[in-house]
């Protein structure tokens, strides 16, 4: 639409070539937040609206808007794409895991897998957005895991409450030897 708005098109042939050079619609990949051990009858999903201008005009992402504007409980039709190298490992093993915004979502998966099952490994969370106060997805369930031992180390990263800007790259090297001893074990 956008591009039709900067470059009308002269005649009905033209909007006929347009239509048949268009690819159709790619689907939209999001990674699954929810574990089913715990959530059998529900998937859920973490999406960030995504917004942007275009010739002055505010525009949104054509499926994070649909969804962002679906009452909470909508069922809506939807595949798996499996990834079958991101995956947990052994119950037994420790596992740092890294996710700046909505990219908090497979992990949330993983915590309550892990929470689920009673998996030993410890688990090391380190989750970076713009603001604490607007920002910190599922504050409150990272806190309980904390609390109950399922979350043994949450490191935090809000580049936009602070003059410098901090992301969790900079935690990872303020812990720097810390980080590399989960590693090597």
């Amino acid at each position: 639409a956008d591009l039709l708005r900067i470059y009308p098109l002269k005649d009905e042939d033209q909007f006929r070539e347009l239509v048949r050079m268009l690819p159709g619609i790619a689907p939209r990949l999001y990674s699954v937040a929810s574990s089913p051990k715990l959530n059998v009858q529900e998937v859920h999903l973490v999406v960030g609206k995504h917004r942007f201008y275009a010739q002055g005009d505010e525009q949104f992402g054509l499926c994070s808007s649909y969804l962002g504007d679906l009452p909470v409980g909508t069922p809506i039709r939807f595949y798996v794409h499996h990834n079958r190298a991101f995956k947990l490992p052994d119950e037994a093993r420790d596992i740092i895991m890294i996710g700046p915004g909505t990219g908090i979502a497979p992990f949330r998966s993983f915590l309550a897998d892990r929470d689920a099952g009673g998996a030993t490994g410890k688990n090391w969370f380190f989750f970076g957005e713009q603001r604490f106060r607007a920002d910190f997805l599922y504050q409150a369930e990272l806190q309980q895991y904390l609390q109950t031992g399922v979350l043994h180390k949450l490191s935090l990263a809000f580049s936009r409450d602070q003059s410098h800007k901090i992301y969790v790259q900079h935690r990872m090297q303020e812990e720097a030897a810390e980080f590399f001893r989960w590693l090597e074990s």
